[in-house]
């Protein structure tokens, strides 16, 4: 079987660096595997390396970095229209696709795993797609959007997730509502809305938003979930009540929904991440879900 191995060498604190040549050596061992590795460069992402790579050729590729790595490679991979399976070791900060699907995140033992033929199972899990990108796991916009990528690099080296939390608390003061006109199937309203995310995931941006069991990565639809701007300071309090509870009916301060595709139209360009890092500052956005696009290896649960 041949197999790429792309690393991205800067992700998760660049902790990589230090079990790096043990994961080669997992790789290589294995006699059933001639394993190809390739190390991302800014100049040079994991999408631009699927692009130019001779995927005809290739049994598997394995992606080693975070959810920024993971995009880029899964673009990559549709934009060159190969049907070839993926998998991935999960080295983010954050790793919340991963965690989605129950990714083992011990760097040494996934390696010997994803390593082994007979220990992966292969799933064609959903993918959406938001105006011409693809993404695993969310595409989000409005307030707190931008801490994944505007968080020091050096405060995420020294204390890690905890960064983001801090980034957090500092735009808590410049909080806003962007009017937003959504239009779904049977849908369409105009409202003043803080936060909003299309998601496929139980987690984002570190955090659970979902209960695991209303998450389904294969039935067709993503999750919509839009913070409507409080009436007052006590809608504010129903928000984080909502949120801890995983209720997004509570006052009304949350508008939830299951779909298939979506249009979001905005007053003026807003800021759009997509799975966790910087897309664009855009007005009108599709989104919608390309059903079982990706063939994700994943270790089989033991």
């Amino acid at each position: 079987m041949k197999v790429l191995l792309v690393i991205n060498p800067k992700a998760g604190r660049h902790s990589i660096l230090k079990h790096i040549n043990k994961i080669e050596s997992n790789f290589r061992k294995n006699p059933d595997m001639d394993v190809r590795i390739i190390y991302t460069k800014k100049e040079y992402n994991a999408e631009e390396i699927m692009k130019k790579y001779n995927l005809a050729k290739t049994d598997l590729v394995i992606f080693c970095g975070g959810d920024g790595t993971l995009n880029e490679g899964v673009n990559g991979i549709i934009k060159s229209k190969a049907d070839i399976p993926i998998s991935f070791i999960p080295r983010g900060t954050m790793n919340d696709f991963a965690r989605t699907i129950k990714m083992p995140t011990n760097k040494l033992k996934l390696s010997k795993s994803v390593g082994k033929l007979e220990d992966l199972e292969i799933n064609a899990l959903d993918i959406g797609k938001i105006n011409d990108r693809f993404f695993c796991y969310v595409s989000a916009f409005g307030n707190f959007t931008d801490v994944g990528y505007v968080t020091s690099q050096k405060l995420k080296n020294r204390i890690g997730r905890f960064a983001y939390y801090i980034t957090v608390l500092k735009e808590l003061i410049h909080i806003k509502p962007y009017k937003v006109t959504v239009k779904s199937s049977g849908l369409s309203f105009t409202d003043d809305i803080l936060f909003g995310a299309i998601s496929d995931s139980v987690y984002i941006a570190g955090l659970k938003w979902y209960k695991r069991k209303d998450v389904d990565l294969k039935d067709g639809t993503l999750d919509m979930v839009l913070i409507r701007k409080p009436k007052n300071i006590l809608g504010y309090f129903n928000i984080v009540k909502g949120f801890i509870k995983k209720d997004y009916s509570i006052k009304n301060n949350y508008y939830f929904s299951k779909i298939k595709d979506v249009e979001i139209i905005s007053e003026k360009p807003i800021s759009w991440t997509v799975d966790g890092e910087y897309y664009g500052d855009i007005k009108e956005v599709k989104i919608k879900n390309i059903t079982q696009r990706v063939k994700f290896a994943i270790p089989k649960d033991k």
